[in-house]
């Protein structure tokens, strides 16, 4: 296989010495043991799928791609359909949950899709403990990298395509876009497509789907649209119109953009043949996503919320929800991930200067480029956008400063993490944002 810093090719002479009795490779070899085929990718998932005998053809599969929001409509959607198969099979960013119990994402197993070898043992044990749905978040980069061959999913949903940091990983924003676009092609001719009749590249979306079947969803129009919202600092109400029905939802997570998802998540209910009427009261008993719209709530007087937002449209969102409810102070602890696209940094630097009365940046995530520059270019751009900022390089310090310094009428979003543990930087271990949180609450007597 050919990665992105090295190529397996180059390795073919040191595994036949050490006794690898066959090799698949793109490269002619003179070595007997050495079969060439056009794509080792496509080879590999026809094995894969050939060794564990197509469980996933067992199974009523469900995708959502998409640059935000996949972790929610997967979370709901599984959520939803548990109620029919308690056995359902969830896969994605906040860990992949199996009937025989849970996987969860850390530094050791950090794939929102996994590579195609793990996909068909996750739906080879569904299948063997009569799983029905499989529920998947399908990231661009399973989509790009060849992850998803040869499974077909019954219904798929795009929810957005925007700018971000996944850009320069995925080459350029054309590429992006392509791949979101292949989730399209995994679709069964006679599945359905779930289109956001307001994203950008809605019609792009809906030629690429051909003769497949479409639903819609938006804020005022598509097959589910909003028809009226009642919000509230964390969950709301809303009326939702659904092919020309009209019902009374409740939106157990903050925000509009969650009543969005969860109208796109009934429309993946409707897409699987089922009665959306059916599905709907299971939300009033939904449970918090780990990582997305957690509230700490130690009886202190300013509410904190620590949730993953980390592209510009995603921290909008979660911090012009807050602006809507706090009298007080907004102050956003943000860190911008290593090697990212500048423009991504940028367009979040200028939310959060437009949004927080004040921000910190500390030390996160590096893909190789040095921590250092990812804190101090990001405080340059708000320095520049005259935004009123500090840099705390160490997480931990940064959200106890803020705690201990809040006032009673202020609001405080600790961004871009959610609940990522074990993340090493420089030789130190970063705790959960929330556990540290609630330690520094405790400090203050809460």
């Amino acid at each position: 296989l050919r990665g992105d810093r090295t190529d397996g090719h180059k390795y073919i002479d040191k595994a036949l010495d050490d006794g690898c009795p066959v090799v698949i490779s793109e490269e002619q070899n003179d070595n007997e043991k050495v079969v060439v085929v056009p794509d080792t990718k496509v080879a590999l998932a026809n094995l894969s799928h050939v060794l564990y005998g197509y469980p996933s053809k067992n199974l009523k599969m469900c995708g959502v791609t998409g640059t935000n929001g996949k972790t929610t409509i997967t979370h709901l959607l599984a959520h939803m359909l548990r109620s029919i198969d308690p056995k359902l099979g969830l896969i994605g960013t906040a860990g992949h949950f199996l009937p025989g119990g849970s996987i969860l994402s850390d530094k050791s197993n950090p794939t929102t899709t996994p590579p195609v070898t793990i996909l068909d043992n996750y739906f080879n044990k569904m299948k063997r403990s009569g799983s029905e749905y499989a529920v998947l978040e399908l990231s661009n980069f399973g989509l790009d990298k060849g992850r998803l061959i040869g499974f077909e999913f019954d219904v798929v949903a795009i929810s957005n395509i925007t700018y971000n940091h996944h850009i320069k990983l995925a080459g350029s924003y054309e590429k992006y876009i392509d791949s979101k676009m292949m989730s399209i092609d995994l679709v069964k001719k006679n599945g359905t497509v779930i289109l956001n009749i307001d994203d950008e590249f809605y019609e792009k979306a809906r030629l690429h789907a051909g003769n497949r079947k479409i639903i819609t969803f938006g804020n005022n129009s598509g097959d589910l649209f909003i028809k009226d919202f009642k919000p509230g600092l964390m969950n709301s109400t809303a009326i939702i119109s659904a092919f020309g029905k009209k019902y009374e939802v409740f939106v157990p997570i903050a925000g509009r953009i969650n009543t969005i998802n969860i109208l796109t998540a009934l429309a993946m209910i409707t897409g699987l043949g089922l009665n959306i009427e059916d599905f709907i009261d299971t939300l009033q008993d939904f449970q918090p996503i780990s990582g997305r719209w957690n509230w700490i709530d130690e009886g202190q007087p300013f509410p904190i919320v620590v949730d993953k937002a980390n592209t510009e449209s995603s921290v909008q969102f979660v911090l012009s929800h807050l602006k809507d409810f706090c009298k007080g102070k907004l102050t956003v602890i943000i860190y911008i991930v290593g090697d990212g696209d500048i423009q991504a940094r940028k367009n979040i630097a200028r939310v959060v200067s437009e949004f927080a009365d004040f921000t910190i940046t500390t030390y996160g995530l590096s893909q190789g480029e040095d921590i250092d520059f990812t804190v101090d270019q990001f405080a340059g751009f708000l320095e520049e956008l005259g935004a009123n900022h500090l840099e705390i390089r160490d997480r931990g310090e940064a959200i106890e400063y803020v705690i201990s310094n809040a006032g009673d009428n202020d609001c405080i979003a600790i961004l871009a993490r959610g609940d990522q543990e074990r993340m090493i930087v420089k030789g130190k271990s970063i705790r959960d944002d929330r556990i540290v949180a609630r330690e520094a609450l405790k400090k203050r007597g809460y």
